[in-house]
């Protein structure tokens, strides 16, 4: 292979990258449309006069920043050829994909829904290329400078 990555390899990265951005820009969504997300929240609760919403925007950010840094941790690792690393990966991207159909059960604003659309399909991607005959088969060669 001389050094080259496989096609695989790096839609597997750039998936996972994008799944991790998918995140943030949720999170900053979270953040921009707090008030439209605490509306669908409520919309059709009886008990909303004795609940207090939940504080998305903490949760969404905490979440975004350690899954941002978690995928760039595994990246590392996968790039430096440890199979373990694709392993848990893949765990990650498809849990983040798994995250993001729940969204679609609570019937958020619509830019959430495009948001997890997107974030399911990459993540679909990303473990499909994560687990091609290509990524398996190969020693993910490390980036050469």
């Amino acid at each position: 292979m001389g050094g080259q990555r496989p096609t695989a390899v790096l839609v597997a990265t750039w998936a996972a990258v994008g799944s991790a951005s998918l995140t943030a820009l949720t999170a900053l969504l979270t953040l921009v449309l707090h008030g439209q997300l605490v509306d669908a929240w409520s919309r059709g609760r009886s008990d909303i006069s004795a609940v207090q919403p939940p504080a998305f925007t903490p949760v969404a950010v905490t979440m975004s920043v350690v899954l941002a840094v978690l995928v760039g941790v595994l990246l590392a690792f996968f790039r430096g050829g440890y199979g373990w690393a694709r392993v848990v990966l893949s765990v990650v991207v498809l849990l983040i994909g798994v995250a993001a159909g729940a969204v679609l059960r609570t019937d958020p604003p619509a830019p959430f829904l495009v948001v997890a659309v997107a974030s399911i399909l990459v993540a679909l991607v990303g473990v499909v290329a994560l687990w091609h005959p290509d990524t398996v088969a190969s020693k993910v060669p490390p980036l050469s400078r």
